[in-house]
């Protein structure tokens, strides 16, 4: 698997869904500006950080519990990560389901770091993916995390059926939008592909800073006739992240755009 696919796949368990009452979504806000920070580099700084922060969070224990997690897989803890997942499912809560997956998840983050995922992982993930589709089906995550499997076996067809599947179900987050980006641009469905941006970039402002997801739309809106916005996206890109200029995929887009421009 290549190195942007495994970036791609740990990015997408890095979100929190919609989930139950304005309070927990303001506390959602504030783990997706943590977990997105610039300022906040470590996992000790984050952790410390959402300490503070998920006090104000009415004593949510599985919700800090996630926010916990999450933190933890972003860093590659997975050894804790489960901890605090087994911990928190003692408690009852409508977010119960959120801890279930991110069990399936850290499988497939231990899988991803291998150079390819073995038939008997494939069939292991895809199977508890099936669980949560058959347990939860009007809920987005066991679409989302099905689709996300596909797509890391370069099945991109099942992949955008699934993800689809997941835009229109439950509490569809921004991560769902994202990964339906990065797919469109590479069915050369250009149009769905911007569509997927406004709608994830709408959900969580802190994806401008993806990095994968904005070099997709890019080439989304250069191939769609938009060279001018195309072009912005990079050059914000370049402002965000000076060192993206020896990136390779990104000095693909400029150079794809260049052509177009000089045409």
């Amino acid at each position: 698997m290549s190195n942007v696919k495994i970036y791609i796949l740990f990015v997408a368990f890095f979100m929190v869904g919609n989930t139950v009452n304005a309070s927990v979504k303001e506390c959602e806000n504030t783990l997706n500006e943590i977990l997105f920070s610039k300022v906040l580099v470590t996992k000790d700084d984050k952790l410390q950080a959402w300490r503070e922060k998920s006090k104000d969070c009415n004593e949510n224990e599985v919700f800090i519990a996630i926010g916990k997690t999450k933190i933890y897989m972003k860093h590659g803890d997975l050894k804790n990560a489960k901890k605090t997942i087994n911990a928190a499912l003692k408690y009852k809560s409508k977010l119960t389901k959120y801890l279930e997956i991110y069990l399936i998840d850290i499988k497939f983050q231990e899988a991803a770091q291998a150079p390819t995922i073995d038939k008997d992982e494939f069939v292991l993930m895809v199977e508890g993916y099936e669980g949560l589709i058959a347990k939860y089906p009007d809920w987005y995550g066991g679409y989302s995390g099905l689709g996300s499997v596909y797509y890391s076996v370069g099945d991109n067809k099942n992949a955008e059926l699934l993800l689809f599947k997941a835009s229109e179900s439950e509490g569809a987050d921004a991560v769902v939008f994202r990964m339906l980006v990065l797919i469109y641009e590479q069915l050369e469905e250009y149009k769905k592909a911007i569509y997927s941006f406004d709608k994830a970039l709408k959900l969580n402002q802190n994806l401008i800073n993806d990095k994968e997801m904005m070099i997709s739309a890019s080439y989304s809106y250069m191939y769609s006739g938009d060279l001018e916005f195309s072009k912005k996206i990079l050059t914000l890109l370049y402002q965000e992240f000076p060192d993206i200029k020896t990136d390779k995929s990104y000095l693909n887009a400029g150079k794809a755009l260049a052509k177009l421009w000089n045409r």
